[in-house]
């Protein structure tokens, strides 16, 4: 989506795209060496839910490059930065919080089911993008997939003994 949206809207070109990706990597690296302290300072739980809440402001810039081609690539590198930072920040807190919760055991069986089904909805997510594209506009689809971050973090927000519970009865299944 975002490389369609690049190359064919805003009119970056190729190597343009390719220096994007590269700092977006750099701000990954920063989101990893940055989790632990976070993690530290305020647990993982409260480490979770304000990584998945400062994910929805990220794309701010990201909407503003449309209106600003000029100044685009500079307004992508700092949503991907941003975003990079604090899905780190995330992941490293999701899977503290599933080892801390999960009985010993069981941590393999729910680290497992937990990237079986993160790893399948990236595939179902760029399908239903791809489809998508070919109908609406590509701002409407940058619309909707902020509207799906925006949902995926609600269950963060419900009680964390639920959410632990969850984690562990998804564990059992597997």
């Amino acid at each position: 989506m975002f490389t369609f949206y690049a190359l064919k809207v805003l009119g970056i070109s190729v190597a343009g795209v390719a220096a994007i990706f590269f700092i977006t990597a750099v701000g990954g690296s920063m989101g990893a060496f940055v989790a632990p302290f976070v993690i530290g300072r305020y647990g993982a739980y409260q480490a979770a839910i304000w990584s998945m809440t400062s994910l929805l402001p990220t794309g701010i810039p990201l909407i503003i490059a449309a209106f600003v081609p000029r100044y685009a690539p500079a307004f992508i590198c700092v949503t991907f930065v941003a975003w990079e930072v604090a899905i780190l920040v995330n992941v490293i807190a999701e899977t503290t919080l599933r080892q801390e919760r999960s009985p010993q055991h069981m941590v393999g069986s729910v680290a497992s089911a937990s990237r079986f089904v993160n790893w399948g909805a990236d595939p179902l997510g760029a399908a239903l993008a791809a489809l998508l594209l070919v109908s609406v506009d590509s701002l409407v689809v940058l619309a909707l997939a902020f509207l799906g971050m925006a949902f995926a973090f609600v269950p963060l927000l419900l009680n964390r003994n639920r959410v632990c519970a969850s984690i562990q009865l998804v564990g059992r299944k597997a």
